[in-house]
């Protein structure tokens, strides 16, 4: 039993680590680094649900709906400024990788640059459609007219009531 009391004494230090000080590790930073990050994708995200919209709306020649969304993303472009300049300041603040934030922003934006092209097409599209169908009934309507105009005035053969 004697030889077990060494052996019992080093098994209760390997048990019992040094205590960490909870309040000395500043978990608040990395919670506001996070916050801040997270806020500025979700923008991005905002921003790519009403460029979705604004697309289906296009197709469907809603132009009020079209104007809503455009001016709900010019309403973000406030918010992904702001969130952008947090991000930076919070990740520089606290040692955080920006660069790496930076590279995922990139992709995301290239990505919305990507579906505004194709919104732009399809706008490109739907007025190239639209300025035919005028041209069209213009072409219609010159030709009402000038049947109209080779058409002889019939005259009533009465001229009066009574």
């Amino acid at each position: 039993m004697v030889g077990r009391g060494p052996l019992i004494s080093e098994q209760l230090i390997q048990l019992n680590p040094p205590q960490i000080d909870i309040f000395s590790f500043d978990i608040s930073s990395k919670i506001t680094q996070m916050s801040a990050c997270h806020d500025l994708f979700k923008t991005y995200e905002e921003w790519r649900d009403w460029s979705v919209l604004e697309g289906e709306a296009i197709r469907s020649a809603d132009w009020s709906r079209v104007n809503s969304c455009q001016r709900a993303k010019m309403e973000l472009q406030g918010r992904i400024i702001r969130f952008t300049q947090a991000a930076r300041d919070n990740l520089t603040t606290t040692g955080g990788n920006w660069a790496e934030v930076e590279q995922r922003l990139r992709r995301e934006v290239a990505s919305l640059i990507d579906l505004e092209n194709r919104n732009g097409e399809t706008l490109a599209q739907v007025r190239c459609q639209a300025l035919a169908e005028e041209a069209e009934l213009d072409r219609s309507s010159r030709q009402l007219r000038q049947v109209r105009s080779y058409a002889p005035v019939v005259r009533s053969a009465w001229t009066s009531y009574s």
